[in-house]
């Protein structure tokens, strides 16, 4: 299991791309949370996404 904090907001697209490829090819359960939903949008279809208010 992989945890990560708020990780896409200290990234460029280029890098956060990167990084979603990596975690998926690694092919382990990740959790990560973020204030802003655009940074997570290039995980649409590819992630469950779970929203807390």
């Amino acid at each position: 299991i992989l945890l990560l904090d708020e990780a896409p907001a200290h990234l460029d697209e280029a890098r956060r791309a990167a990084l979603f490829d990596e975690i998926e090819a690694l092919k382990l359960q990740a959790f990560m949370t973020g204030t802003e939903r655009p940074l997570f949008t290039a995980l649409e279809g590819r992630a469950q996404f779970v929203a807390v208010e």
